[in-house]
């Protein structure tokens, strides 16, 4: 049975099932004849059928789209937002542009890459093209030149690695005859590649957390705080944790909380590994007993969710709860994933060995003795 559109906020744009084809559907102001402005209803037929992969397809373009809407950038004739397959129609395949080629390339990779990736790391270089004076690929000096200008360094370099392995992949298709992205590198200053490490002390900890504990709106928090601080993992894989994961002696970590073009949406895997175990101490068995006990929760249920039900979005807690809560004890602000910096700082500092921290944090040994250092061995992480 075929899917069909949800009501949609004004302006945002609907995806839809349109005689088994996609379209996209979405309003933008424009200047009328008669010199009013007027809200115009787009139409946009992408040509795929409704099948998963297709929608997974089409939310790239109705992200691109929704981007020039919110920043009043839309082009109207809609040709930027037309698939590779309808936009490069007659146009032969050296003459090709690197939009129409990367659109080719999105086609090709949709199948097998994750949700989350083709709406944020692959809009985000069909973004940065579409920003480029010209995207002829006679003009691959001027095309690097105009990523350095446009976005940081680190991030142009990112764009340039993907249109490299979109090149690379045009050359097996036999759509263009050589890369001339090749042998063009873009280096990062010295230092620019680590991780901000701004780690909060012990004291931090406790202050930060017994002002979650008491406050008027924001308590609901005080245990994903705490569990965060206590184990260091990533927000996303505390908001993906289940109580079928909470096991007698360890924690399983095996999947993790992203925003897709679905919303968020959880997805199997974690970031740099399949899974991982997490070892209880006592303090740890305790703390998630009382929070078991006060949610009377069921296997398949989450353990930290919204204050309303439903997935809890880290974005809006930390402009909110997190933001509030680091002022009110004077810490200065820092990103929720200090508390993954700090706890991994800690163990470093009560010299547990980096093969075990490594293991409960999923992190390289490499990563730990560069940023944090450590030395001994110990079995299961101390109390904090």
């Amino acid at each position: 049975m075929a899917k069909t559109a949800t009501k949609a906020k004004k302006g945002s744009v609907t995806l839809k099932n349109s005689n088994g084809r996609l379209q996209l559907v979405f309003s933008y102001p424009i200047l009328a004849p008669n010199g009013e402005t007027v809200r115009k209803r787009f139409y946009l037929s992408t040509g795929f059928e409704d099948t998963p992969i297709n929608r997974q397809r089409a939310g790239v373009i109705a992200a691109t789209i929704q981007r020039d809407i919110d920043y009043a950038e839309l082009d109207t004739t809609l040709e930027r937002y037309k698939p590779a397959s309808l936009a490069a129609g007659g146009v032969s395949p050296e003459s090709m542009g690197l939009l129409a080629l990367w659109q080719k390339y999105v086609d090709f990779k949709a199948p097998q890459v994750a949700p989350h990736t083709l709406l944020k790391d692959f809009c985000q270089v069909q973004r940065a093209i579409e920003r480029l004076p010209s995207d002829s690929l006679g003009e691959a000096a001027s095309i690097r030149d105009g990523l350095l200008g446009n976005m940081p360094v680190n991030s142009a370099k990112r764009v340039l690695t993907q249109i490299k392995a979109c090149c690379k992949w045009a050359i097996a298709e036999k759509l263009i005859s050589e890369n001339p992205f090749a042998e063009m590198k873009i280096t990062l200053p010295k230092g620019s590649g680590s991780p901000v490490i701004e780690p909060f002390t012990m004291e931090e900890r406790d202050r930060i957390l017994e002002a979650f504990r008491v406050h008027r709106y924001y308590s609901h928090y005080h245990p994903l705080v705490k569990f965060l601080f206590s184990t260091g993992c990533r927000p996303g894989e505390a908001l993906a944790l289940q109580w079928r994961h909470v096991q007698d002696e360890q924690i399983l970590f095996e999947q993790r909380l992203s925003m897709t073009e679905n919303g968020l949406q959880v997805i199997p895997g974690l970031k740099t590994q399949r899974r991982r175990t997490f070892p209880l101490n006592q303090e740890l068995k305790a703390f998630l007993a009382d929070l078991r006990e006060s949610c009377q929760g069921n296997p398949e249920d989450y353990l930290f969710l919204a204050p309303g039900g439903g997935f809890l979005d880290s974005h809006n807690f930390c402009n909110r709860g997190w933001k509030t809560i680091l002022s009110e004890c004077g810490s200065g602000y820092r990103k929720l994933y200090q508390t993954r910096h700090s706890f991994i700082t800690w163990l470093c500092e009560a010299n547990v060995n980096t093969l075990a921290v490594s293991r409960w944090c999923g992190t390289s040994v490499a990563m730990i003795e560069r940023h944090y250092a450590a030395s001994n061995l110990n079995t299961i992480p101390p109390s904090l």
